[in-house]
């Protein structure tokens, strides 16, 4: 994916928000989506994760069931999309006008991961489709915080390779919060 132009940003109605666990996808997602004046599509909330009051806690939805609500989300912009699940890639992407990856350093990704699963764990918070974090699950084999490590320098690497593709959806790769604050005055501009 190459490298997005300021042209292709402001003429974007369909956009993903990429980016390792606790950059701020969802936040991000939602404040472009509200200056586009579009849906936000929080692929944990909308997609993946399935209503913990009626399956359960921690339940995810059958692949066919992520397929076809992504199939729905995603038919008519404008609409911004947090995250998108390996599940539903071959949906969502073919769909996009743009990707924005933001590829802050480990140490801020880190330290808002901390602060979010903290506030989480203390104010029982509903999250993914009303699933609670425990200090348990915080600190237990499917942490929260063992996904970052295990993941932040893939995510890292691939947005480094979309940025640096010869084809494919623009990629606007974000290294500084500062520069989504930029973003969002073009869009609004």
């Amino acid at each position: 994916m190459p490298r997005a132009t300021l042209p292709q940003l402001l003429a974007a109605r369909r956009i993903a928000v990429l980016g390792v666990t606790g950059a701020g996808k969802s936040t991000a997602a939602r404040l472009l989506a509200e200056t586009l004046g579009g849906t936000v599509i929080d692929a944990d909330n909308d997609i993946r994760w399935a209503d913990a009051a009626e399956r359960g806690p921690w339940a995810i939805h059958a692949e066919t069931e992520q397929r076809a609500l992504a199939e729905r989300l995603t038919a008519e912009a404008p609409w911004v999309i947090a995250a998108i699940p390996d599940v539903v890639d071959d949906v969502v992407r073919p769909r996009l006008d743009l990707t924005i990856t933001l590829d802050y350093p480990p140490a801020l990704t880190l330290a808002r991961l901390l602060r979010r699963t903290a506030r989480r764990i203390v104010t029982a918070e509903p999250v993914c489709n009303g699933n609670r974090e425990t200090l348990a699950e915080a600190l237990g084999q499917d942490s929260i915080l063992r996904w970052w490590a295990q993941t932040v320098r893939e995510k890292h690497a691939s947005a480094l390779a979309r940025e640096a593709a010869a084809d494919g959806v623009p990629e606007l790769r974000l290294t500084d919060p500062r520069q989504l604050d930029r973003v969002l005055e073009a869009l609004r501009a």
